[in-house]
């Protein structure tokens, strides 16, 4: 396994363990129990920006699900972008 794959394999349990904590804890006061249905994270996107502060350069870092369609990764950018 590359590091590629081990990385994308700890932060689907990341998030896997970690999102549903969060969701449910967003305004949950708010929320009926018995209308909340945990959403199924079907397809994810990391977009990390990096500069090296010693000779100032710097890029973009992405990390996603190497079984997602390539489409649907745009489709997740672009909403991201322009809601």
């Amino acid at each position: 396994m590359d590091h590629g794959d081990a990385l994308e394999k700890s932060l689907r349990e990341w998030l896997e363990y970690n999102l549903p904590n969060f969701l449910n804890g967003i305004n949950a006061e708010l929320i009926d129990e018995n209308e909340w249905q945990m959403p199924v994270i079907e397809d994810y996107i990391l977009v990390v920006a990096v500069k090296d502060l010693e000779d100032g350069l710097g890029g973009f870092f992405t990390l996603g699900d190497s079984n997602a369609n390539g489409y649907r990764i745009r489709g997740l950018l672009h909403d991201a972008l322009y809601r």
